[in-house]
């Protein structure tokens, strides 16, 4: 089963922030995912990466733009901080049992996106 993509989440929206997934909900808090009553606690790079792949258009976010979503110049250093949040947080959440988060390869360009399963 395919899940429909998650709704955007806006800076004005109040927390805790509801994505949705075809018909799963899921309540994203402070470092917090939940689904029905399964909680996962994130760190905070783990907690941001995941807001930005999760309210990504299409194609997903490029490995080349997330170091700046968790405030760091991109360097190859960060790129191996940022893959290291991405393997912990792809643990986490395949937990939960719901989601896959797909590492995208197209020629050259790396970019992650979030699928339901």
């Amino acid at each position: 089963m395919t899940a429909a993509a998650p709704t955007r989440l806006h800076a004005e929206d109040a927390a805790p922030h509801l994505l949705y997934f075809g018909t799963t909900v899921v309540q994203v808090g402070r470092m917090f995912i939940r689904v029905a009553n399964d909680t996962i606690n994130l760190r905070t790079g783990e907690y941001k990466l995941f807001l930005a792949i999760a309210t990504a258009s299409g194609s997903g976010v490029s490995l080349d733009d997330l170091p700046a979503v968790i405030g760091l110049e991109t360097s190859k250093r960060s790129i191996a901080v940022v893959r290291t949040n991405i393997y912990n947080l792809r643990k986490k959440i395949h937990a939960l049992g719901l989601f896959k988060l797909s590492t995208n390869i197209h020629r050259s360009a790396i970019s992650y996106t979030l699928d339901g399963l």
